[in-house]
């Protein structure tokens, strides 16, 4: 965690340099196009370029591992919750876009200067472009609820299990697998688990009486799907039945059935129907 803030002492000590320096040498130094003339100044120049040029690569490299980070947090989302609503963190992929393009920005003020003032390109742009970044960070940062609270100790298990080869020494049978396999059939089909808007992996490995890397290894190995597919699978044919047998509304359907809004239930019909639930009802009326 220290070496994250390693670059500040020296940081610091070269703004101090900076901004200590008289008015004169100031300009001299970076407003004007006379050579300097003082070894001393022309040291504390090449220093100011390679801390500007390092914290343009520490910059991208902490963008780059952040969105590797999100992408990762929403696999192993996949592995526990059957919904991903507040929990996959897009605003996290916003605010790394808006920062990209404020970069972008500022280096387009800064080449043209005042050249594209009659197009509203400015430095105010910079100043509003940096506000809204603070202001989605902190928003959706203060907002954004934990991860995986209440399951961190099965993550973890499972964390370990995917760290090695695929289920390496595994003490799962291929007879294991198929009994568990069998039970997660029958929590779905008579048991109807999935209706369970709150339903998670640990909760159905509960139902099962079975261990949560037990059932995950099922899911992946036997049935070559995640926790997630898996329920909602289950949850869009159930929708199916309803939207072709029964006249209740869209939004019922989608409560009853385990959805948490409308909203996740339609991404959730299109992803895997390609339609929308009220195209898909529409298309058997017409039967």
């Amino acid at each position: 965690m220290l070496k994250h803030f390693a670059p500040v002492p020296f940081a610091l000590l070269l703004g101090i340099a900076v901004i200590t320096l008289p008015e004169e040498t100031f300009k001299q130094m970076f407003f004007s196009s006379e050579p300097l003339n003082s070894w001393w100044l022309s040291l504390l120049s090449i220093l100011f370029f390679i801390s500007i040029l390092s914290w343009c690569v520490l910059s991208c490299t902490y963008l780059i591992s952040s969105l590797r980070r999100t992408v990762k947090h929403r696999e192993r989302i996949k592995l526990v919750y059957a919904d991903k609503t507040g929990r996959n963190l897009n605003w996290i992929v916003i605010a790394s876009i808006l920062i990209v393009f404020t970069w972008a920005y500022a280096l387009v003020v800064l080449a043209f200067e005042d050249q594209l003032l009659d197009y509203g390109v400015s430095e105010t742009g910079i100043l509003v472009l940096l506000a809204i970044v603070v202001w989605l960070v902190g928003y959706y940062g203060v907002k954004q609820r934990p991860g995986f609270e209440g399951v961190q100790n099965k993550l973890d298990t499972l964390d370990d299990q995917a760290s090695k080869k695929p289920y390496e020494r595994s003490a799962l049978s291929q007879e294991d697998l198929y009994r568990i396999s069998t039970k997660l059939s029958v929590a779905v089909n008579e048991d109807k688990v999935h209706f369970d808007s709150a339903l998670n992996l640990p909760k159905l490995s509960k139902h099962l009486s079975e261990p949560s890397q037990y059932v995950s290894q099922t899911l992946s190995q036997q049935l070559n799907t995640t926790f997630f597919d898996f329920i909602n699978r289950a949850r869009i044919s159930e929708a199916e039945q309803l939207l072709i047998c029964t006249s209740d509304s869209i939004l019922d359907i989608a409560y009853d059935i385990g959805f948490n809004s409308k909203s996740s239930f339609y991404k959730a019909f299109r992803q895997y129907m390609d339609m929308t639930p009220t195209q898909y009802r529409k298309s058997h009326e017409t039967r």
